[in-house]
């Protein structure tokens, strides 16, 4: 069965409230201050009409396609190419990412155990070389050095988490456009976890590009 005008734009309201934005940003030269609200008015073989603004004092961008679609088949799959080129100008992905992937795995499980066990130790030196010295017989000055080894870990992870959170993590929130609730739980994740949360959200990053 044939797509209709119809159909098109049913495909591209719900949950494309971004696509608008960028669609009025990059084809319609408006500011972000400007293209706020929008709303997917028609679709023609000529192009789109897109509405924005306040309630009060709404307005309409006509974008024209490059030349007339000989059908709405065509017309949709320039209107993905088009929402592909226009968030990609803006430095952006087409979709969104609102999920953030938590520890599921037994051996997630076991490192979150054992990141909160090394850092319970760093934080308790005097009762975690007891514990040591007490019930695992470990001289005093073995069990000192553990800690600090302890101490040494903990640093280091943080550290090089930090760096992979600006330098790896940070710009696929970006690109995804995470809302700022999810990056501030993302970005505790990948304090703990580093590079194994990156790709565990880059996987999901992956399987959303790939299913739509």
């Amino acid at each position: 069965m044939a797509l209709t005008s119809g159909d098109v734009k049913a495909s591209l309201s719900v949950g494309h409230e971004h696509n608008l934005i960028d669609f009025l940003i990059v084809y319609g030269r408006l500011s972000s201050k400007e293209a706020v609200d929008p709303k997917l008015e028609n679709v023609t073989l000529k192009g789109i009409k897109i509405s924005y603004g306040a309630k009060s004092a709404r307005k309409v961008a006509k974008i024209k396609f490059n030349r007339e679609q000989k059908d709405y088949e065509q017309a949709k799959s320039l209107l993905i190419s088009m929402t592909k080129e226009a968030s990609s100008k803006r430095g952006y992905s087409s979709y969104l990412i609102r999920e953030i992937p938590l520890p599921s795995k037994p051996i997630e499980i076991l490192y979150w155990i054992l990141f909160f066990a090394i850092t319970y130790a760093s934080f308790t030196p005097a009762e975690t070389a007891a514990f040591f010295v007490n019930y695992l017989h470990v001289s005093v000055p073995a069990a000192t050095k553990t800690v600090s080894a302890f101490k040494w870990i903990l640093n280091f992870l943080f550290v090089t988490h930090s760096t992979e959170t600006a330098t790896s993590l940070n710009p696929i929130l970006f690109k995804y456009r995470v809302p700022i609730p999810k990056r501030m739980l993302a970005s505790v994740l990948c304090l703990v976890e580093g590079k194994f949360f990156i790709n565990r959200f880059q996987r999901l990053c992956d399987s959303v590009e790939h299913q739509q």
